[in-house]
């Protein structure tokens, strides 16, 4: 049900901004090769989900014994919780994730942390809250507002049609900004919150690239 709706959505998204001449519609293509790598993870992972196949008598006791254990725990419990929602899977070889910068934490294609961060109002808010499913968002994390990397990014998106809100976000704590990779770094997030495009703050030539690909200047 979770890859059906990450599916739908998906498409939805990209069948509307082809629809209203935002993107060109080559955009489509990257849904097909998408989901196909989505199921055949799915696919793999099935090979060592011994809720859906029968364990031996040892691996039952194994099972039975052990469990219970790892279900009293709150860090096995919200592992299993995030493995079962499929809010780790991502689209890291999709031809619309682009990294050229960041750490091994976060990468183009990830779905972006709700982590609490300062934005450029001075506001305290969660990450996912500057996010919007209906237009793209570009986060410039830097702790100067008046970086001329951030001038430069908002002069690149102004020059396609679809709408690009543009905001400078700073870590509020050491575990956001590991999170986060390293200072001055851009994140160009597609509307359904996974990381199109990771590069240096100052790479805007890597931005004006990527967004030339798949969107439609003004």
């Amino acid at each position: 049900m979770n890859i059906g709706l990450r599916g739908a959505y998906n498409l939805g998204w990209k069948l509307a901004a082809v629809h209203r001449s935002e993107t060109k519609p080559h955009l489509l293509d990257t849904y097909s090769d998408e989901q196909r790598a989505t199921a055949q993870t799915v696919i793999n992972e099935m090979r060592y989900d011994f809720l859906e196949r029968p364990l031996s008598r040892t691996g039952m006791r194994v099972f039975e014994t052990l469990i219970p254990l790892g279900l009293s725990l709150g860090a096995v419990q919200r592992w299993i919780e995030f493995t079962l929602s499929d809010l780790g899977m991502g689209y890291r070889e999709s031809p619309l994730s682009w990294h050229s910068a960041g750490t091994r934490y976060l990468r183009a294609g990830d779905r972006v942390p709700n982590v609490p961060v300062v934005s450029d109002d001075g506001q305290w808010a969660d990450l996912h809250h500057l996010l919007s499913l209906q237009y793209w968002t570009l986060l410039l994390r830097t702790a100067d507002a008046g970086d001329e990397g951030v001038q430069r990014a908002r002069e690149v998106v102004a020059k396609f049609r679809t709408q690009i809100r543009v905001a400078v976000i700073k870590p509020t704590d050491t575990a956001t900004d590991r999170e986060l990779g390293r200072d001055r770094l851009l994140m160009l997030v597609r509307p359904d919150g996974h990381i199109g495009l990771m590069a240096r703050l100052d790479n805007t030539n890597a931005l004006n690239k990527y967004l030339d690909t798949f969107l439609v200047q003004a």
